[in-house]
């Protein structure tokens, strides 16, 4: 019981010193305690992170009101994001496909055109 009291006692005397010190801004006789030095450091520094808390906590809950919930799963996501690649590169090979009959129809019509104009009468070569 005695230890208790004297645990007690020594405690009370702490804070007094300690409320002492900071009262005093660190200044006088507990001016080498680093403790205190500390504590009164950091005291001052309790506003701006109040403040930079509040700040954050803002942001926090504006940041969570933006999220948007999604609808569908991801597993159902990612099957029509594979649907859609299949379906592009059909389409791919068919564009592809298309651009290689049209060059196809493209010189046929060339050589055509060619052998039409290697038909066509030439001055003096037809006699009416």
């Amino acid at each position: 019981m005695m230890v208790e009291t004297t645990t007690t006692t020594s405690s009370l005397e702490r804070e007094y010193v300690r409320g002492r010190a900071a009262a005093a801004g660190g200044q006088g006789p507990y001016t080498s305690c680093p403790k205190i030095r500390r504590a009164v450091e950091a005291g001052a520094k309790i506003p701006a992170l109040e403040e930079k808390i509040a700040t954050l906590q803002l942001e926090a809950e504006v940041q969570r009101g933006s999220l948007v919930q999604i609808a569908s799963p991801s597993s159902q996501l990612t099957r029509t994001l594979e649907s859609c690649e299949r379906e592009r590169r059909a389409l791919d090979r068919a564009r592809t496909e298309l651009a290689e009959e049209l060059a196809r129809k493209e010189a046929a019509l060339s050589a055509f055109t060619e052998l039409d104009r290697s038909f066509e009468p030439r001055a003096g070569d037809w006699t009416t």
